[in-house]
């Protein structure tokens, strides 16, 4: 009769030893599938930002040409702000009528620069444009060209041009 009063005290422990190595296993599968879809997300918001730092740098070159371009008031260094992202401009003089810009954007401390050089001086603008050679341009059949011509012999036919139409060495 005492044999069925004992309590086992040592009942169990292989259990709980099964159970702690299948726990053990279970983290370390989790962990293996989890790291890498973390770690291609962090990859994928670096790429975004990166991206978005580049074209607001762009953004910058193409806001101090715009100025240059249309005579408006520029300093030597400019400042955009979108959202978290910022860009510095700095525009310094090279030689005579050029200028280089240089533009840093700035993205949860992902940097891009961007940098380049403009003559500023008296020249031609096109908007959406046609540039001929020495041959010439003709148009007919009721054609239709919206925006400039430049050509470097003669500008013949019955079209339309909607802008401007220079012919510069035509006879």
């Amino acid at each position: 009769m005492n044999n069925k009063n004992k309590i086992k005290k040592n009942g169990g422990a292989a259990m709980m030893v099964l159970v702690l190595f299948f726990v053990f296993i279970s983290v370390s599968i989790l962990i293996g599938v989890v790291s890498p879809t973390v770690l291609e997300f962090k990859i994928a918001t670096d790429s975004f930002n990166s991206k978005q730092t580049y074209f607001l740098a762009e953004s910058g070159i193409e806001d101090v040409v715009y100025r240059l371009r249309n005579s408006k008031q520029t300093s030597s260094t400019e400042t955009l702000v979108l959202g978290d992202t910022e860009v510095t401009t700095s525009l310094t003089d090279i030689s005579n009528g050029q200028k280089e810009i240089t533009s840093l954007g700035d993205t949860n401390n992902i940097q891009r620069k961007v940098s380049m050089d403009v003559n500023v001086g008296v020249g031609t603008s096109f908007s959406y444009g046609v540039l001929s050679g020495v041959g010439g341009f003709s148009m007919d059949n009721g054609s239709k060209i919206i925006g400039s011509v430049y050509s470097n012999g003669p500008i013949s036919g019955s079209g339309e041009i909607t802008g401007s139409a220079t012919s510069a060495n035509s006879p």
